[in-house]
């Protein structure tokens, strides 16, 4: 007996992407709903269902995976009648629906699921889902249209349009393009692109990453006020720039806020139809591209969304060339190598008149595993949704829930008041902010913990050592790590005789470690003496000797200038270098003296040249 030949196609570019990104037995699904109201032939809704399948060979494509083959070929199957499953269900019920899944056997098919649920003679509601191999955002939309339409013709005993051109055609054509001589170019464009990569954004509540397996998904989802909403249009069309842009840019002054960075890489969602023969194709043609942000202190939120909106409609004319694997990495670890956060925006289609019914896209949600933060925004006529997906393994709710309200509070800002610079847009605004703002400023009423600071964070590296303690400048350092490096030094503080009621200067520029070095005199039992960098040398050496420091903590290339010092110095280099080494000079294991609540905690001078102590 002969065995079974199978006519296949290669994987597109964007099919390749979404297999390599995830397990094989965790695709990621494309999922629609659709009401429709009105009066309703369910039995010539299901034949329009069947004949959109047989218009369309990529809804029932399936993925069989030969013998010596990394990734799967794409088999068309034959036309059979599509199995719609139907129920029933209240108007109070939809809500709670359970998402609709496709089948699990890719490699054999049917892959797609159909259900048709019935909420009163007159209002029903279509669901479609489908491997993110099959389709994209862009494919259900398309789909539903079709369908709409041939419902329409066949009431009316119309011919129904031709067929467009098949994916795997169009699968094809993309190999070919991306593999001839003529992708030089585009390449070229996105290496030089990529070249000057970010580092990984690292938002300051995300918990130490897990490995992929470990990893959940959740989902948090707000809708903006109708007037909010009906202003973004508006305010887009002012600012000479798309909502998408003007969305993008309050992301991207959120995240700055937050990470305090002024540069960092974007996952933008891109539609994949630039080209005219693309507009009414079906199949997976969107993609992810890396957009550069630059975030400028002074830049106004108008200047940020016009430039990110120049930058958007740069790339779509390059989008063809940028290769899988420029965008993901393989193994056990998979994820966005240039960024862990995505944002996509979506306008739903208008309603679809149909012989009696309005067919009405209400929610297109298509799976992206591969970030550990996706901002997906869905804008109807009247209404703006947000949905962060994220994972909850590195997340908690209320976080993501923090930053949602950030974010909708500095885009309702920088729409308002387009010309303010992004860095005075607000971010906090009812019970948050009056809590930051004046609850944590009341200081009426005695301490209910006299358990000093550096105790207090050394509790928090014991109880959460994985956790983010410290960021800034596109580093972050946990709660483990920040206590360990404060240890460290607090002993060599130690043995230069800082103890209960010493002072230590402090001369370090702004950044994560002057925080360790805090800590690490209070370790110590000493008091710090903040010396700024710009503070003119004469000043430094009166505040140390008016103060009677012992130490002056500061780092190497402060300390080798010429200025000679009326104290001990110790650099933060010295301190780590010798982490590693044994006996008096780093005195491992010895008990560090503990200071009390009455003992001294810090020393501050007035600025200026002259002054007394504080």
């Amino acid at each position: 007996m002969s065995a079974e030949v199978l006519e296949g196609f290669r994987l597109s570019p964007q099919q390749r992407a979404v297999w390599r990104g995830v397990r094989a037995d965790r695709l990621p699904a494309a999922r629609c709903s659709v009401s429709i109201d009105g009066e309703l032939d369910a039995a010539s809704l299901l034949r329009a269902i069947d004949e959109a399948w047989k218009r369309h060979e990529v809804l029932r494509t399936y993925f069989p995976t030969l013998s010596g083959m990394s990734e799967p070929l794409q088999v068309i199957a034959d036309p059979q009648p599509v199995s719609v499953r139907r129920d029933a269900a209240a108007p109070e019920s939809i809500t709670g629906l359970e998402p609709l899944r496709f089948g699990s056997r890719i490699s054999e098919g049917p892959v797609s699921a159909v259900e048709l649920v019935s909420m009163s003679p007159s209002r029903h509601l279509l669901r479609l889902a489908l491997p993110a191999l099959c389709a994209d955002g862009r494919t259900l939309e398309l789909l539903v249209r079709d369908i709409a339409e041939i419902y329409a013709a066949a009431r009316k005993s119309a011919e129904s349009a031709p067929a467009p051109v098949q994916y795997a055609d169009l699968s094809q054509w993309l190999n070919d393009l991306l593999e001839s001589d003529m992708s030089a170019a585009g390449q070229t464009y996105w290496k030089a692109f990529l070249a000057d990569g970010s580092p990984l954004l690292d938002l300051p509540f995300e918990r130490v990453r897990q490995p992929l397996a470990n990893r959940g998904t959740a989902s948090r989802t707000f809708t903006l006020a109708p007037a909010l909403a009906g202003a973004l249009g508006e305010a887009a069309a002012r600012m000479e720039a798309s909502a998408s842009a003007v969305v993008l840019a309050a992301l991207a002054a959120t995240l700055s806020r937050y990470t305090d960075r002024s540069e960092f890489l974007l996952a933008r969602g891109s539609d994949g139809r630039r080209l005219e023969e693309l507009q009414a194709a079906l199949g997976p043609l969107s993609r992810w591209l890396p957009l550069r942000c630059e975030v400028a202190e002074t830049e106004t939120f108008e200047g940020l969304a016009g430039k990110l909106d120049r930058r958007l409609a740069d790339q779509e004319l390059w989008q063809e060339y940028l290769a899988p694997d420029d965008g993901t990495a393989s193994g056990a670890e998979t994820e966005r190598r240039w960024s862990p956060v995505g944002f996509e925006f979506r306008d739903l289609p208008a309603p679809f008149a149909a012989e009696g019914a309005a067919f009405a896209v209400r929610e297109i949600e298509v799976e992206s595993p591969g970030f550990t933060l996706r901002v997906a925004c869905t804008r109807a006529a009247d209404s703006l949704s947000v949905a962060l997906h994220y994972d909850s393994a590195r997340f908690a709710a209320d976080d993501i829930d923090g930053f949602a309200a950030a974010l909708e509070t500095l885009l309702e800002g920088g729409i308002a008041d387009p010309s303010t610079p992004v860095a005075r847009l607000p971010i906090l605004r009812g019970e948050p902010r009056h809590r930051l703002v004046a609850g944590f400023n009341e200081s009426a009423g005695t301490a209910p913990d006299a358990t000093p600071v550096h105790r207090l964070f050394e509790r928090q590296a014991r109880e959460r050592p994985d956790a983010a303690a410290l960021a800034g400048e596109g580093r972050r350092l946990t709660f483990g790590e920040a206590d360990a490096q404060a240890d460290r030094i607090a002993r060599r503080l130690a043995n230069l005789g800082v103890g209960p009621d010493s002072v230590v200067g402090i001369l370090l520029e702004r950044s994560i470690e002057s925080v360790v070095a805090l800590l690490a005199v209070w370790k110590a039992g000493g008091a710090y003496l903040p010396i700024e960098i710009s503070t003119p040398p004469e000043r430094r050496t009166f505040m140390l000797q008016d103060a009677g420091a012992r130490v002056l903590l500061t780092a190497r290339a402060i300390a080798e200038t010429s200025q000679e010092w009326p104290c001990a110095t110790l650099t933060l280099e010295d301190a780590e270098a010798d982490a590693g080494g044994s006996g008096p000079a780093q005195g491992a294991g010895a008990a560090l003296p503990d200071a009390a609540p009455g003992n001294l905690a810090y020393v501050i001078y007035t600025s200026g040249s002259t002054g007394q102590p504080k």
